[in-house]
């Protein structure tokens, strides 16, 4: 389109416009007051080029081209830029700027005042109560915040709302705004300090909306003269980055007026006297599965099926698309900002598209509504936004604490952040400097932990990576984890299960990637005092898959590793009697242990107890009861020499185990008995557990069903309430057995339903298959019970224990009664391979069994 020759020059080279005065020759716009006008370069050039056309319409090519040339910009770049000179000018109805569609925008000369008087946007906004727009900014899940800030304003003169960016403390500034006009004689006036840059422009910056003309002179002294005894609430927002000038300012302010107060937001505090302090957290995530309306209640879930909606109309999520939807806000920390983004992706790439780039989540998330500020483009740039405010040693801090894949407590932040360029001390400033700013969580009470949310992680590691400290980080983190087994051998002497278990298992991740490390690193010292730690910890929570998951990797280490190293390997190997490898049998293990605990100095009573304890176990599982015996003996006699009930507690588990092996029915439920009575009075809640599982064993080897029945039921009861699937197995595998045996059939389908699934997955597949052909032939099912005795008879050399022993005496039962009363089914082939069902075949009969068809 070819543009309209310019105008004639003006008769005189300043314009004023609603007040202000633009001087095209010196290019500057002075406010009412007669200072510097608040706006960007930019800005001031797209409106010089308007001045200079005045009356005549200026393409945007044109604008774009004089303005930003030889940059290529897009028309979101000049629509901010003149949104931005309308809101300064106060050009609401855009009569002062107007747009002209497909052809550009014109300075209507109209609006010029060339008459000397200044017509004041001071004095106009003297006649307002606000300049907050008309509307509520609609919130979710902020219905306490709301309420606890305005309930703080009635009492405090000075409230900042602290929180990472774009965690919502503008929106939540907004709506506490719009709801205290009227509350206040002389107004609510909102004051964006974002796109300000020098400490000088936050006093005119106030004044401006506060309707105040700062005449010549000292303008701080002038704004609290004018301010004076008016009654108003002033909102500054976005004032992290010019904190020093606000806090000067708003300290003036407060000192010199009786009746006004402040609410700020800041990522920072701004550390006034008086000040009070908003945390303003995430919004909160519904569990993973939590059902459509259950997730409805959650702010998160609550602003992504909105967001998502007023994108596409004709949204509705899918009951399918429920879990990765959640998973969504779970993995964007509940951040309103994030989540806002990864929504408008929704509508294009659907929820699973999104789910499935959010490990791309810098380069994917961006902001699709126009007229926001640069730093909320993008996720990217929200939270380069924050790391430009940060100190050197606190960036380093920030790239540092990236290796973290959890919460953290201070000692190991201190370690991991402490290197040849920040001694400890620095290392604590800095991160309470991160803590201060928002960009570490500080989290409970005693003892604090810190926690960086996931996306600043993910900028912070690829800052760490581009800074070459990775290696050096990882390093000092997995040394950081190493340190932790100590504690938590401590922990377990003096406090109670669950005491260790809150203190200990959030530095599970980290301690399972220190393990990761260690091992690629073939560093054996780190990886086997990790180990043992995460052994530790898998024990009391009964976990008994992700350690022998660990093993090959220890088994690797094995050759780089001597003394404490190895015994410590060693043992954690043994522990896993149930895993059977070749490689390094549980029993040849603990022998091995044994005699790298004997050979240290000094001595280690605790682990050289311990290891005869597992090697009395493995030799009664092989069936050396005597020798069994002759070790636990050794064991005691350690053990008595540290005179503590825990270790007496577990020396009794192991002489139970011992027992149960040798087939001594009578001393295993004594040793039980004793263990849990020790475990209960010491609060060994989780030990406690695991003791109870095995009580209905010990009935069901002294055949006393009534018994295993009752210790059975009571078991499932509390181990079910704490979720202790692996103990489930035990007691629930028993408890079936003893059902049948007491012809209580219909009981014990019920409880079977329940417990197969757990048998086949912790281990115990044999002993049910038993238990589930014994009720299956009590049902007439022959044939199940047939192929179920045949999966369930102990293999290879027959049986070695006990346990194999009852095992194999129940089948024999089970076929005995099979031969009489079902000939030609016996007859058709006892122990012939071709009978010999699958592990998921038998899985499925024995489901059959319990009545499950379809299970």
């Amino acid at each position: 389109m070819e543009r309209s020759p310019p105008p004639p020059a003006p008769d005189r080279a300043c314009l004023r416009i609603r007040g202000f005065e633009l001087d095209l020759e010196r290019r500057e716009l002075r406010s009412p007051s007669g200072e510097q006008a608040l706006l960007r370069r930019k800005a001031l050039e797209v409106l010089l080029v308007l001045a200079q056309q005045a009356g005549h319409v200026v393409s945007k090519d044109e604008l774009m081209t004089r303005v930003w040339s030889p940059a290529v910009v897009t028309d979101d770049s000049l629509t901010q830029v003149v949104n931005e000179i309308r809101r300064l000018l106060g050009d609401t109805d855009r009569s002062v700027i107007r747009t002209l569609a497909r052809r550009g925008y014109v300075l209507v000369p109209g609006a010029q005042a060339q008459a000397s008087e200044l017509p004041r946007r001071a004095a106009a906004a003297a006649h307002r109560v606000s300049n907050l727009p008309a509307t509520d900014p609609t919130l979710f899940g902020r219905d306490d915040d709301v309420a606890a800030v305005a309930s703080s304003l009635r009492e405090q003169r000075l409230l900042t709302i602290v929180g990472a960016g774009g965690i919502g403390k503008t929106s939540l500034a907004h709506a506490v705004g719009r709801r205290a006009v009227g509350l206040f004689e002389h107004g609510v006036w909102w004051i964006d300090l974002a796109t300000l840059s020098e400490a000088s422009q936050v006093t005119p910056a106030i004044a401006v909306a506060a309707g105040i003309e700062l005449v010549p002179g000292d303008p701080l002294q002038r704004l609290v003269g004018g301010l004076g005894e008016r009654e108003l609430l002033l909102v500054l927002d976005n004032c992290e980055h010019l904190v020093a000038a606000v806090a000067a300012v708003i300290a003036a302010v407060l000192d010199g007026t009786r009746r006004v107060r402040v609410l700020a937001t800041s990522q920072v505090a701004l550390k006034l006297d008086g000040e009070h302090l908003h945390r303003l957290g995430v919004l909160g995530v519904p569990p993973l599965d939590a059902s459509p309306a259950e997730a409805a209640a959650f702010g998160a879930f609550q602003l992504l099926v909105r967001r998502i909606a007023e994108a596409r109309q004709d949204f509705e999520l899918a009951p399918a698309a429920v879990p990765p939807a959640i998973d969504i806000c779970r993995r964007l920390d509940g951040v309103p900002l994030a989540i806002e983004m990864a929504a408008a992706r929704i509508p294009t790439l659907g929820v699973n598209g999104v789910h499935t780039l959010l490990g791309e989540r810098l380069r994917m998330l961006r902001n699709v509504r126009r007229m926001v500020p640069s730093r909320q483009e993008t996720l990217r740039a929200t939270l380069e936004w924050s790391c430009s405010l940060l100190s050197p040693a606190e960036l380093s801090a920030l790239r540092r604490l990236s290796v973290f894949a959890g919460p953290f407590e201070l000692a190991h932040a201190r370690r991991v952040i402490t290197a040849p360029d920040l001694d400890e001390w620095a290392a604590l400033d800095a991160l309470c400097a991160l803590v201060d700013r928002s960009l570490v969580r500080a989290e409970g009470a005693e003892p604090v932990r810190y926690r960086l949310l996931e996306t600043t992680r993910v900028l912070a590691r690829e800052m760490l990576v581009e800074a070459g400290e990775a290696d050096a980080a990882l390093q000092r983190h997995s040394r950081a984890m190493a340190s932790l087994w100590w504690q938590i051998r401590k922990a377990f002497m003096s406090c109670s299960d669950d005491e260790l278990l809150d203190r200990f298992v959030g530095s599970y991740a980290d301690m399972e990637k220190a393990y990761e490390y260690a091992c690629e690193r073939a560093d054996a010292d780190t990886a086997a005092a990790v180990l043992i730690g995460l052994r530790s910890l898998d024990q009391l929570s009964g976990d008994t898959l992700n350690t022998p998951a660990r093993l090959p990797a220890a088994h690797a280490l094995l050759p780089h590793a001597t003394g404490v190293t190895r015994a410590r390997l060693l043992t954690t190997i043994a522990t896993c009697g149930w895993v059977r490898d070749e490689r390094l049998p549980p029993r040849l293990a603990a022998e091995l242990a044994v005699a790298e605990w004997l050979r240290l100095t000094p001595p280690e009573p605790m682990s050289r107890s311990h290891t005869l304890l597992l090697l009395a176990t493995e030799l009664a599982k092989d069936g050396e009861a005597e020798r069994a015996r002759e070790v636990l003996a050794q064991a005691r006699a350690v053990a008595q020499t540290m005179a503590h009930p825990k270790v007496d507690m577990i020396t009794a588990i192991h002489a139970g185990h011992v027992a149960m092996y040798c087939g001594d029915a009578v001393d295993f439920l004594s040793h039980m008995r004793e263990a849990l009575d020790l475990a209960r009075k010491h609060q060994a809640t989780r030990v406690a557990c695991y003791v109870q599982a095995y009580l209905p064993r010990a009935a069901v080897m002294a055949g006393d069903w009534p018994a295993a029945v009752a210790l059975g039921a009571s078991a499932l009861a509390e181990l079910r309430a704490l979720g202790q699937r692996a103990f489930l197995a035990q007691a629930s595998e028993a408890l079936v057995r003893a059902l049948v045996e007491a012809d209580e059939i219909e009981r014990a389908r019920a409880e079977a339903a329940q417990a197969i699934a757990l048998a086949w997955e912790f281990g115990l597949d044999a002993e049910m298959s038993a238990d589930m052909a014994l009720l299956a032939l009590r049902l007439g099912q022959h044939g199940q019970a047939a192929a179920l005795v045949e999966y369930a008879r102990p293999r290879g050399t027959g049986p070695r224990n006990a346990l194999d022993r009852l095992r194999q005496a129940l089948c024999d039962r089970v076929w005995s009664d099979l031969e009489a009363g079902a000939p030609s089914i016996a007859t058709s082939g006892r122990g012939s391979q071709t009978r010999m069902p699958s592990s998921a075949e038998a899985r499925r009969l024995a489901f059959e069994a319990a009545g499950c068809v379809n299970a």
